[in-house]
Formats: C-alpha cells, structure tokens, sequence
C-alpha cells in the first residue's frame, strides 16, 4: 500500500491526512506495460485500433507462377498440365479484364455469350514443380510471372480467395423449416 502512497509534500498527501479528499492519489499510472496497453485500448480505442488489428490472411494458394494462354488452346495446356500430377493449384477462363468466365472448359463452351479473342486460360503452377513449368512454357504463353512474388500478386488477381457470403437468420431459420 505504501507504494501508492503519494510523496510526504505533495497536495494529494495533504489531502490524505486531513481525510477530507479522495483515498486514492488524483493521478494513476499503470505499472506493468500490458495495463498500460490495456489501459490505452480502454481510453482511447480509436488511435489504438489501428494498432491491434489482425494482420491480413495470407493467399490461400501457395507460391505459384501464373501462366496466361489464349483461351482457344486450353485443351492443350490441359493435356501438358495432366502429366504434372498436383502441379496445378488453379486454372480458369477470364476476360480481357481479369473478371472470372468459367472454372472449366465445359462450362466455359456453355457460356451463352459471344466468344472473344481476348479471352484467356489462366493457370496457376506451384513453385516447386519445375518439369510442369518447363512444359508450359514450351506451349507459348501469352504471359508468365516472373517471380514467386509477382506470381502470388497474379494469383490473387485471377484466384481471390472465397468470399463469405453472410446470411440472414431469417433465410437460414426458412431453410430449416423446409427441409
């Protein structure tokens, strides 16, 4: 208790002694620097938000070279991919924008609109598998990355990761009533 005490010529310790003021020293500190932090969460969350947010969440796909093809040849950078078991992490037709058309070949042979010269077969290789690499880029891509970190900003161009759609209670509780 002693320690809280205020110093023996200090106005607070006046204060103590007569009995009239307060039983505690009008100024407060935090001793330990996780209730200074806290203390300063509590105070002033708004400066200190920006502080204790969570990092981001990295890319869900792991280190790959992206590989852009004209969408026409797809079935042949599918038949090289197939040799190079899991050396593929994503592969989908997009427009001349990167707006995703289809994650297939069928569905993209499905879609009900004019086909164009600038749609593009993108496909994602893992780092790791050179020998698939080496065989792509025999077909003559369009484009290829050029880095692993040029390849994870591609990537999450082309393949973002899921997007949470939220749900109302409502549609959620009608779902269960209908089966």
């Amino acid at each position: 208790w002693t320690r809280f005490q205020p110093a023996a010529d200090s106005p607070a310790a006046a204060c103590l002694r007569s009995g009239s003021g307060p039983a505690l020293p009008g100024l407060w500190t935090p001793l330990t620097p996780i209730t200074k932090a806290a203390t300063m969460q509590t105070l002033f969350p708004d400066d200190t938000d920006l502080l204790t947010r969570p990092p981001p969440p990295p890319s869900l796909l792991p280190p790959s070279l992206v590989h852009v093809f004209p969408s026409a040849r797809c079935k042949d950078v599918l038949a090289a991919a197939a040799l190079h078991d899991g050396a593929v992490t994503g592969s989908g037709f997009f427009s001349e924008q990167r707006e995703p058309l289809a994650a297939d070949e069928a569905e993209f042979e499905a879609l009900q609109r004019e086909k164009e010269d600038s749609d593009v077969f993108v496909v994602a290789v893992s780092v790791e598998a050179v020998a698939a690499t080496e065989a792509l880029a025999a077909l003559q891509p369009i484009a290829v990355s050029a880095s692993a970190e040029e390849g994870l900003a591609d990537c999450d161009a082309y393949f973002p990761g899921p997007v949470q759609e939220e749900e109302d209670d409502e549609d959620v509780d009608d779902a269960n009533l209908l089966g």
